[in-house]
């Protein structure tokens, strides 16, 4: 049987860990924006490559300078650099809301954990009240049932 004292400590670990799984919820949806956000601005700068890649056909086709043509590739490059490096920040930021909702999935098993100490120690106590007034009642039914063949035990002699 679990004590009341041990069940108040469980349900003082559920407060912590709900707590701390509430933290982590908090966590799990500030990566989660924040890795839309990033997908946004990598489609963004795939767009804008698409575009100046284009642009560049279309001029070089109606004749363009090599100043303007360097211009170009270099902006181009420019967008693949950053492309690159969004890609990076896409994939670093799938790790972490990877990570972070494994953690929130171990803090929500261990919260059910507690929960289910807790509720095991309020049955167990509840079963103890309950074959305590069990006792109580058959004792009072056996007191009574003394007393109702002591007169009849008398009368007898």
């Amino acid at each position: 049987m679990i004590s009341p004292q041990k069940s108040k400590g469980f349900q003082r670990l559920l407060e912590l860990s709900q707590t701390q799984l509430e933290q982590m919820a908090q966590r799990l949806r500030t990566l989660h924006q924040n890795h839309q956000t990033a997908l946004q601005q990598l489609q963004q700068l795939k767009q804008y490559h698409q575009e100046y890649t284009h642009r560049l056909n279309t001029t070089s086709k109606l004749g363009v300078s090599i100043a303007n043509y360097h211009n170009f590739m270099r902006f181009i490059s420019t967008l693949e650099t950053a492309m690159a490096e969004q890609n990076n920040r896409v994939a670093q930021l799938s790790t972490q809301r990877a990570e972070a909702q494994q953690k929130w999935q171990e803090l929500r098993q261990r919260c059910k954990a507690f929960e289910t100490l807790i509720q095991r120690a309020q049955q167990a106590a509840q079963y103890e009240a309950n074959r305590h007034v069990q006792r109580h009642n058959d004792e009072i039914a056996s007191q009574l049932a003394q007393r109702a063949q002591a007169p009849f035990s008398q009368e007898i002699l």
